[in-house]
């Protein structure tokens, strides 16, 4: 145990505890902090998500993330002694629209990630929605009430791209147009 004062405590701290809208207080990280974890990964790198990450009521809040390069995001359960282990986590949008959108020709991989709730509200909906080109790999995600007003309740590959699925689910998802789980445009 280092000493250290409650300021450079706060200011290293890996948590969103601080500037959480008042809405959203106790349901998790925000869609920004993931915005920005992904934006310090590295391009090739693995992001590994140690909480969840929720949009709260209020809906001026509410920005979905973009993936602009090459990336490995999975949910991970740091150890004490600094390992590790997959470990699920949550991406809910709180029905206020699309969680993830990847633009470009990216390869993009999701270990033990639970995208829900994603929705028509003020915004897009779909969990995720790829630009053509993507090839997009989950491993053990679950796709949970994601409602898209378009193609593809939980993903929309659109313009092409291909999606690799291994031990994963799909509950409750839908969309007023084509593939109520997945739609690839071809």
């Amino acid at each position: 145990f280092l000493p250290c004062s409650l300021n450079e405590s706060l200011n290293n701290s890996n948590n969103d505890l601080l500037g959480v809208p008042a809405d959203q207080e106790g349901l998790g990280a925000t869609l920004a902090s993931l915005q920005t974890q992904i934006d310090n990964t590295g391009a090739g790198r693995t992001l590994s998500l140690t909480e969840d990450y929720v949009v709260g009521a209020n809906t001026a809040e509410y920005a979905k993330s973009t993936i602009d390069k090459n990336i490995e995001i999975r949910g991970w359960a740091p150890n004490w002694w600094g390992g590790g282990d997959y470990t699920y986590r949550t991406i809910n949008a709180n029905g206020r629209g699309c969680l993830i959108e990847i633009t470009g020709a990216r390869t993009v991989t999701f270990r033990y990630i639970i995208f829900s709730n994603a929705g028509i509200g003020q915004n897009e909906g779909a969990a995720i929605i790829a630009d053509s080109g993507c090839t997009l790999v989950f491993d053990h995600c679950i796709f949970e009430n994601n409602h898209h007003n378009g193609n593809g309740g939980a993903i929309a590959l659109n313009g092409g791209g291909t999606g690799t699925f291994t031990d994963c689910e799909f509950i409750g998802n839908h969309a007023s147009g084509d593939g109520g789980a997945i739609f690839a445009a071809g």
